[in-house]
C-alpha cells in the first residue's frame, strides 16, 4: 500500500510536471509570436520611417535644384543688365558725339548765314553803284 501510494504520488507529480511543462510551452509560445508581432511592426514602423526620410532627401533635392534654377535665373539676368548697361553707354556716347556734330553744323550754318549776308550786301551795294554809274 505505501508503494502504491508513493507510486500515485509520483505519477500526480509527473502529471503536475507534465501540466507545468505543457503551461511554460504554451506561455513561450505565446511569447514568441508576440515577439514576432512586434518585430514585424517595428520593420513596417523602420519600412515607414525610411520612406519619410527618402521622400525628404527627395524634397529637399527638388529644393536645391529649384534654387540653382533660380540662381542661373538671376545670373542671367544680371549678365544681361551688364550688357544693356554697357548698351547705354555706347547710345550715350553716340548722343553725345551727334550733339556735338550738331553743335558745330549749328555754328558752320551760321557763319554760312553771315558770310551770305555780307556777299548780299555787297552785291546790293556793287548793284547801287553800278545803277548809279547807268
Amino acid at each position: 500500500a505505501i508503494e502504491r501510494r508513493a507510486m500515485d504520488e509520483a505519477k500526480g507529480r509527473a502529471r503536475d510536471a507534465e501540466s507545468a511543462v505543457a503551461e511554460v510551452t504554451r506561455e513561450g509560445e505565446a511569447l514568441h509570436a508576440q515577439v514576432a508581432l512586434l518585430a514585424s511592426k517595428l520593420k513596417d514602423l523602420l519600412a515607414g520611417e525610411r520612406a519619410r526620410a527618402e521622400a525628404a532627401a527627395r524634397k529637399e533635392m527638388e529644393m536645391c535644384s529649384a534654387v540653382d534654377e533660380r540662381l542661373q535665373w538671376v545670373y542671367r539676368l544680371e549678365a544681361d543688365a551688364a550688357a544693356s548697361l554697357r548698351h547705354i553707354s555706347e547710345i550715350e556716347g553716340q548722343l553725345v558725339a551727334t550733339a556735338e556734330e550738331l553743335q558745330v553744323s549749328k555754328v558752320s550754318r551760321e557763319d554760312t548765314e553771315r558770310a551770305l549776308r555780307g556777299r548780299l550786301k555787297g552785291t546790293h551795294g556793287h548793284a547801287a553803284a553800278l545803277e548809279e554809274e547807268n
